[in-house]
């Protein structure tokens, strides 16, 4: 029993220029959320242009915003002044983050589980 542990992310640090932000876990509260947000930015990143990556950023701005709030340090009233492209810079950031967690959870997990199976 005592070599079963329970994974808690950590959180990041980035810099924002001169502001240190720290980029958080997400949030069982926040999976909807980051999900949709997610799923827009890995399509973006995948083939897209600094044009349209500047057009998502603008078009998704609120959902950006939203996810970026609950995600970093940063304030709502930081959060909206951010230019666009920054903010999806950002999510990148929240994304690396937060994936590098669910695929050590997913590795222990089945690990846990490998001699119930």
């Amino acid at each position: 029993m005592s070599e079963l542990t329970i994974l808690f992310p950590e959180a990041e640090v980035v810099m924002l220029g001169r502001r240190r932000v720290e980029i958080r876990p997400v949030q069982l509260r926040h999976f909807e959320q980051f999900g949709r947000a997610a799923g827009g930015v890995f399509e973006l990143l995948q083939a897209a242009s600094v044009q349209q990556i500047t057009a998502y950023a603008k078009q998704h701005s609120r959902e950006l915003g939203r996810v970026l709030v609950a995600t970093t340090s940063l304030s709502r009233w930081r959060v909206w002044r951010l230019p666009a492209v920054v903010q999806v810079q950002l999510l990148a950031h929240v994304l690396r983050v937060n994936a590098a967690f669910f695929v050590e959870a997913q590795v222990a997990m089945a690990k846990g589980l490998d001699g119930l199976l």
